[in-house]
């Protein structure tokens, strides 16, 4: 890490840097752009060499604990905003950090023994998750058997020595060496049928909406193409606060569900480069409509005298332009959640007191409930504020 001291600047006078400025800062813009691409094996499939290897690397290091600094500490998720200073973020480097992680049994030493690294996550909730319900990672089921016997570890490292932050549905995953795992203390462990100590104090934060249609059960976690007219508002799985309108998209053999969604990133939050769109657009794009793509992500760079693109204004450009085929939206939600898109927000909707919520990443839905019609008595409109 580059350590710098500016002298005589005035408080009042001082050079405010956003994520991106601190990338630039700090010589390491190439890896901060790769950085998603390259943890994508690691979310989808654990793969563990993907990890070995950036771990390996001091650039990507540092990323990691510029977004960790960004998110967690400061909890700003606009990397675009200009508010913090690289002084702010070198005395962060000795900060204590809590983390956790948990699993099933008796936790056993033997774990953290030899050379390596283990993963744990910033949020207590989490772990507990982890512990206490068999199966909580790439899973299908809807509910979810509970452990007999579980644990949960706490953990405090400075964030100089969290190798790798990784932001991936919600989990906030962080890598530490199995040196510092083996300092981390049990603070709950189970037996057989007791209940963890613990296991209710930290609530996630949650918001329950209405869908109408068929088999959410078992294709909410696919990533699907949409068919003509299906994706006005971006590509995604659609919600509404509304129980009228989801019963209209359930007539004809349909259902109603309840499904209820973790807080994570919305769309507005977003940004990306001019080259990663252009990858996209290179990619999804049909031939004819590139170039003008092109330019007008351009002028909207220009126009705001930015350096990155809101994805929002990538996905305004597919809706409005026909620059993507039906076909392809399911590329486009993709690129979404690999630039770590949760949701697309939408308020008023089609000018009501309606709110529509795109879910594009499914793995921010916690739980699906198909509800027959008979069943639905109160709360027919449903909040659009996370509990």
């Amino acid at each position: 890490m580059r350590y710098h001291e500016i002298i005589g600047e005035d408080a009042r006078t001082m050079t405010l840097y956003s994520y991106w400025d601190l990338v630039r800062y700090y010589g390491v813009e190439r890896e901060a752009q790769a950085y998603h691409d390259k943890i994508i094996p690691w979310v989808n499939r654990n793969n563990r060499e993907s990890i070995d290897r950036l771990i390996a690397n001091p650039k990507y290091r540092l990323v990691s604990q510029l977004q960790f600094f960004v998110r967690i500490l400061k909890k700003h998720q606009n990397f675009g905003d200009k508010w913090t200073t690289p002084q702010e973020f070198e005395a962060a480097a000795n900060d204590p950090i809590t983390l956790w992680r948990g699993g099933g049994k008796i936790y056993d030493p033997k774990l953290d023994a030899g050379e390596g690294w283990r993963s744990f996550t910033a949020s207590r909730r989490r772990a507990t998750a982890f512990s206490v319900y068999d199966g909580t990672h790439a899973t299908r089921a809807f509910v979810l058997p509970k452990r007999d016997q579980y644990w949960v570890m706490e953990l405090t490292v400075p964030l100089k020595d969290i190798l790798l932050y990784i932001d991936g549905g919600g989990d906030e995953e962080c890598i530490v060496s199995k040196e510092d795992a083996r300092r981390g203390e049990i603070i709950q462990q189970s037996e057989p049928g007791q209940r963890m100590i613990g296991e209710d104090q930290e609530t996630e934060s949650t918001i329950t909406l209405w869908h109408g249609g068929r088999d959410l059960e078992s294709g909410y976690h696919e990533v699907r193409s949409h068919g003509k007219g299906r994706w006005e508002h971006g590509p995604g799985l659609y919600l509404t606060t509304s129980y009228m309108t989801a019963a209209k998209y359930a007539k004809g053999g349909g259902k109603l569900y309840k499904v209820t969604v973790r807080k994570g990133t919305d769309i507005s939050d977003v940004f990306i480069t001019y080259d990663q769109a252009m990858e996209f657009v290179n990619k999804a794009v049909v031939g004819r409509k590139r170039k003008e793509m092109a330019e007008d992500l351009k002028t909207n760079m220009l126009r705001r005298k930015a350096d990155r693109i809101n994805a929002e204004v990538l996905v305004n450009l597919c809706l409005n332009t026909g620059a993507i085929p039906n076909s392809k939206t399911n590329l486009l939600r993709q690129f979404l959640i690999d630039h770590g898109v949760d949701y697309i927000w939408v308020k008023h909707y089609g000018g009501s007191d309606e709110t529509v919520v795109v879910v594009v990443n499914p793995k921010v839905i916690a739980k699906v409930e198909a509800i027959p019609a008979k069943d639905v008595k109160d709360n027919f409109k449903l909040s659009a504020e996370f509990s």
